[in-house]
Formats: structure tokens, C-alpha cells, sequence
């Protein structure tokens, strides 16, 4: 439910609108609270605009595009390209208000430069904004991403509440808000302003911003998607993250090349001759945990690179170059 405070907002924001927004709300197939305690809130928020939003109840077949329900969704002359799996309350009323009063103008309320960018995209972005509504950071990247979504048609943004959706929560490996996922891909965290995100977007087809997405999956713990990544652009990216990473994101390498390899054992082919070089590394740790993954992939090319680190001064990783070979052998 809204509060007092927020009531009084939307009264005094949505007054004067030239002609009436419509609030579509989307509920679950079966009765639950979250969509009571949504429909109860979309009642007010009509009430409250004195006639300036209209609540309207959509049926099934306008709920497939939705990631999960309840949702609403902001409409203006029969578009929609703002949807809320939240509750617009508290620090997050000002940008969904914000919104309600933007959407008539359209692109001729704002004159950033970012805003020329959009006109030229080519196919259209979906953007998963996470929040919470006890996060004072949230409002700022809510606020962004609605603004792309008020001026490009071709921009949708979800804004989903972590803490009332922690299925999607967890489908997305969020940890921490907010966070912004680019069409099931790459996955910022922390803030971010509207020409961060429009310069994301218009780099989705940059050969760069592959190695980008497969990162922000890695990084994020979205090792599932990673390794479907993976499968589908080859593994290039793999051995560059590899190269530059921290003892960290190894382990979830080490992990995410164990998904691969259960699906495809050629899969990391690719990043063999890549992986060689890392064995020369000044880091210890890195030469022994790239001899343990060379060992898995079970590529002969490593074998006689293996044997002589064998001979590693660092007893550890001569032990697991050892092992690699006697793993290689056995294959």
C-alpha cells in the first residue's frame, strides 16, 4: 500500500495532465497476496490522479511478454514499454510519478544528447532494472532506465523489486541493488545514468562487447547462462578472462569450464594454445590452476608444456602439473 506522503505526490503531479494514462495491471493466474497488495495499490494510485490514470485489468494474452506476475504496466495511447514488478512506494514514487508525467511528451521532453542516439536503434532492448525500496542508490538507475524507455519505443524496462521477486532475484544471480541485466546478457551493478545505459545498448553487436557480456555473467555468478554463452560464440572469451583474472573469477571459470565440458568436450578447444601462455605466468597460483584446468580439458597439445612444469620451482604446482599429465595420459 501507498503511504500518505506518496498519495499526495501523485495527486499534485498528475493534476493538468493533457488527457488520461492508463495503469494496466497485470495479476497471477491464482489469487496471492503480492497481487492483492498490487491491484490495491494501482486502486490507488487512480484515485488519487482525480482521473489522470485509468486502472485497467488485462487478460491473459497481454501477460506473455512478462518475466512473472503480478506486474503493472504504464500505457499511453494503447503503448507500453514500462513495467513494474514493484510497488512504486516510497524513494521509488518520484521516478515512476516522473514517468506518468513524461509519457505524453515522449522524446520532445528531453534534449540530452543521448536521447539523438536512440533514434537509431535497430532492434529493441530489454532492460531488468533491480531494486529495492529501502535502497537509496536504486531510484537513480529506475530513473535512467525509464527515461530510455520514454523516449525510444524500442527500450523496455522491467522494474523489478529484488526482495518481492526473489525468484527472479535468484534467476539473475543478484546480490546486491542496483543491478541492470541488457537483454538476458550483460549485467551491470551499481548506478547507472541514461547515456551509460544508451551506450550499452547501442554496443550490443560490437565484437568488444562480447567479451563484456561473458565478464558481467561470470562476475555476477550467472554461470549457467555463461556456459550456454559459451556454446554459442565460441571460446575465445574464455581464454581472455582466463589471462587477466583474479584468483576469484577463477574458481568460477574452473566451475564454468566443468559445465561446458559436461555438454560439449571440445567446447575449450579453442583456448588451448591461449591457456599455454598463462603456464609462463610470475603468478604461482595462476600456473598451477591453469595446469589443473589444461589436465581437465585432456588436449594433448599441453602435454609436453605440462611435463616441464613438472619441474616448477613451487613444489605445489609441479605437484599439479604432475597430476595434469597423469590425467592427460589416462584421457
Amino acid at each position: 500500500m501507498l503511504g500518505d506522503l506518496d498519495l499526495i505526490r501523485l495527486k499534485k503531479a498528475l493534476a493538468g495532465l493533457p488527457e488520461p494514462l492508463e495503469l494496466v495491471f497485470h495479476p497471477t493466474s491464482g489469487r496471492s497476496a503480492l497481487s492483492e497488495e498490487m491491484e490495491a495499490a494501482a486502486l490507488q494510485i487512480e484515485q488519487a490522479s482525480g482521473g489522470a490514470v485509468r486502472l485497467r485489468r488485462a487478460p491473459p494474452a497481454e501477460r506473455q511478454h512478462l518475466p512473472e506476475r503480478p506486474a503493472l504496466s504504464l500505457g499511453w495511447r494503447g503503448k507500453s514499454n514500462i513495467h513494474y514488478l514493484a510497488i512504486p512506494e516510497g524513494p521509488e514514487v518520484l521516478p515512476f510519478i516522473e514517468a506518468l508525467q513524461a509519457l505524453p511528451a515522449g522524446v520532445a521532453g528531453h534534449q540530452e544528447p543521448w536521447t539523438r542516439k536512440l533514434s537509431g536503434l535497430r532492434r529493441p532492448a530489454r532492460l531488468f532494472v533491480f531494486m529495492a525500496t529501502t535502497c537509496p542508490n536504486c531510484p537513480r538507475t529506475v530513473r535512467a532506465a525509464l527515461q530510455l524507455s520514454l523516449v525510444s519505443h524500442g527500450v523496455h524496462s522491467y522494474i523489478i523489486d529484488v526482495q518481492r521477486y526473489p525468484r527472479l532475484g535468484e534467476r539473475y544471480r543478484i546480490k546486491s541493488v542496483p543491478a541492470t541485466v541488457l537483454d538476458d546478457g550483460w549485467t551491470g551493478v551499481g548506478m547507472m545514468s541514461p547515456a551509460e545505459l544508451v551506450e550499452r545498448i547501442l554496443r550490443r553487436d560490437d565484437p568488444d562487447m562480447d567479451q563484456e557480456v561473458f565478464d558481467s555473467l561470470v562476475e555476477s555468478g550467472r554461470l549457467d547462462d555463461a556456459a550456454d554463452w559459451l556454446l554459442d560464440h565460441g571460446a575465445p572469451a574464455f581464454a581472455v578472462a582466463w589471462q587477466r583474472a583474479t584468483l576469484s573469477v577463477r574458481v568460477a571459470l574452473m566451475l564454468l569450464a566443468e559445465k561446458v565440458l559436461e555438454k560439449d568436450r571440445r567446447a575449450l578447444e579453442g583456448c588451448v594454445e591461449t591457456l599455454l601462455e598463462s603456464l609462463d605466468s610470475d603468478d604461482a597460483a595462476q600456473r598451477g590452476d591453469t595446469a589443473d584446468l589444461l589436465g581437465r580439458l585432456g588436449d594433448a597439445r599441453a602435454l609436453e608444456p605440462l611435463r616441464r612444469l613438472g619441474d616448477d620451482p613451487n613444489p605445489d604446482v609441479a605437484e599439479i602439473a604432475r597430476d595434469a599429465v597423469d590425467q592427460l595420459l589416462h584421457e
